[in-house]
């Protein structure tokens, strides 16, 4: 199992992803260290992928942890 990373580097895997200049290798390992790190990883891959906004890739995780709910 992979550590969790911490913000900073969460953000930096998103800043990579936004990029699109990664292989699609680099772009799985990059979506797995997001899903081992971030409850809401999903949303953000939804919001990288859907948003009409500009957004930076802290405004992309802030963004998904206000969207996200988890189940009780």
């Amino acid at each position: 199992m992979e550590k969790k990373l911490s913000r900073d580097e969460i953000i930096g895997v998103i800043n990579n992803i936004l990029s699109a200049k990664g292989t699609e290798e680099e772009e799985a390992t990059w979506l797995e260290q997001l899903s081992v790190s971030v409850p809401y990883y999903q949303e953000i891959y939804r919001i990288i992928v859907t948003s009409k906004e500009d957004l930076t890739a802290e405004d992309i995780l802030e963004k998904a942890k206000q969207n996200h709910s988890p189940i009780h």
